[in-house]
């Protein structure tokens, strides 16, 4: 039986999520975000200690504690940020577009890629996308022929949250992944991606080494970083604003 307490902490134990992902967390998940890092590192030191030790079972120990921690780090975000995280969206001018991003199968590239699965029985999505179930996504830093053919975009959105360990055997990871409304019907619009400053924003670190090596500013890499990014989430920011007019 799933308590309230835990329904008000997990938002993910809810079987259809109704509130507005805010993004502010209530003193109860903060402090059990304090709890999980508190785990996390522990498992961190028992993989260190394991190492030291080079026991038989050592590498299986160093594994299951690295895995754990990941996950305990992971689950201590989202809770920071009220059980919410920040997901890509498919918008047509400012509505939300029922899709969501699934990994699919190229049996030409013999490779998993991202696509937008529409749900054609909304009638908004099945008149804007004229009635396309599948959709690329958009590369990092790129455009989509077919996004652009539609008048649709991707945009940065919020949405309830929580983490789930993928993969098999030694191949598996913690990852974040969207609860409640799949298709984005909980979501809160942030802005909308633009191709160029998605490439500026990942080059931000290699640009900030570039000024701190040339001498001309008296501040550290991760500071140059800071203003850097600063100054690109604020261009954004204008330009969503232009464009939501």
């Amino acid at each position: 039986m799933v308590t309230t307490k835990e329904l008000d902490m997990y938002p993910n134990l809810r079987e259809t999520t109704t509130p507005t992902p805010t993004g502010i967390a209530s003193e109860e998940q903060l402090a059990e975000a304090k709890r999980l890092v508190e785990h996390g590192d522990k498992r961190l030191r028992d993989k260190e200690e394991s190492f030291q030790r080079c026991d038989t079972d050592g590498f299986l120990s160093q594994w299951a504690a690295g895995i754990t921690a990941s996950e305990m780090h992971l689950k201590a975000a989202i809770l920071r940020q009220g059980g919410t995280s920040i997901f890509r969206g498919l918008y047509y001018k400012s509505q939300r577009l029922k899709a969501k991003m699934v990994s699919v199968y190229n049996e030409y590239t013999f490779s998993d890629e991202m696509k937008w699965c529409c749900d054609l029985t909304d009638p908004l999505t099945d008149e804007i996308t004229k009635s396309r179930k599948w959709i690329p996504t958009r590369r990092l830093g790129g455009n989509s022929r077919i996004q652009n053919q539609l008048g649709i975009y991707e945009a940065d959105e919020r949405d309830w949250a929580w983490v789930r360990v993928i993969g098999d055997r030694v191949n598996c990871r913690p990852v974040t992944i969207r609860v409640g409304d799949h298709d984005g019907g909980d979501s809160v619009f942030i802005s909308r991606c633009y191709p160029d400053l998605e490439k500026r924003m990942f080059d931000t670190y290699e640009e900030a080494c570039k000024i701190k090596r040339s001498g001309l500013i008296d501040k550290s890499t991760q500071e140059i970083e800071d203003e850097l990014v600063a100054e690109i989430k604020a261009e954004r920011q204008e330009r969503n604003d232009q464009d939501l007019k």
